[in-house]
């Protein structure tokens, strides 16, 4: 369809290779494409940008929007000093464009690749994970801001962290944490956290890991919704 090709042209194919740092990102699309996405670009030298975000609706309306947002968080990114004045930027500038019910919620964060500090900004997007070395996770539960879009008055939440080598941030929207399986259960934050607990995973196989444990707890039953996992791995 038109919509899913908007939106595969969109994401990223190539994952950079780089010695001090890996990212990995998979999306898998929903039978009605829905507006899941994810991106990561250098920012200079030593800041790499990296985000994920899920915009409200379905088909062509929902795969322009996000073409739109991405567009947005691209160039809001390279003109700001954090990531909560980036996401603030792309609220006012979607907002200017209201347009019905359309809204998008983000996460984004810059990395710095020579020491490992993170800096991450949340509006309305699923809260993240930090899977440790030993393969103990933290969910950043309190970070969670509001969706941009619909109102003039945003809040953003934000963290900072040190990624410590071997450490990786796990971000992933709630495709993912909202997943029935044919008994309408849900596949929760909390079986997303032991899926995670493997220590020293690289980015790759901890993104696979959790789309395989999602497709055999799925089952038979229908995918309704966008699901895509980014890990941030430090090394």
């Amino acid at each position: 369809s038109i919509a899913s090709r908007i939106q595969q042209s969109i994401l990223p194919s190539e994952f950079p290779q780089d010695p001090r740092y890996e990212i990995y990102a998979e999306m898998l699309p929903a039978r009605t494409v829905g507006g899941d996405f994810y991106d990561f670009f250098a920012i200079s030298d030593r800041l790499v940008g990296f985000a994920i975000g899920d915009v409200s609706g379905k088909g062509i309306p929902a795969a322009l929007y996000m073409a739109v947002s991405r567009t947005l968080l691209r160039g809001a990114a390279l003109q700001s000093a954090t990531p909560q004045a980036c996401l603030e930027t792309v609220s006012r500038l979607l907002g200017g464009q209201r347009s019905g019910e359309m809204y998008v919620t983000l996460l984004y964060g810059v990395l710095d690749v020579e020491t490992g500090a993170v800096d991450f900004a949340v509006a309305g997007q699923t809260p993240p994970f930090l899977i440790k070395a030993s393969g103990e996770t933290v969910l950043f539960r309190d970070v969670r801001g509001t969706m941009l879009g619909l109102f003039d008055d945003v809040e953003v939440g934000t963290c900072h962290l040190t990624l410590q080598a071997g450490e990786t941030l796990l971000l992933y929207t709630d495709g993912v944490s909202d997943a029935e399986n044919t008994d309408g259960v849900h596949f929760t934050q909390r079986r997303l956290e032991q899926t995670l607990r493997a220590a020293g995973r690289p980015a790759r196989q901890t993104v696979e890991s959790v789309l395989a444990k999602l497709e055999s707890f799925r089952g038979d039953a229908t995918q309704n919704d966008d699901v895509t996992v980014m890990a941030l791995r430090y090394r």
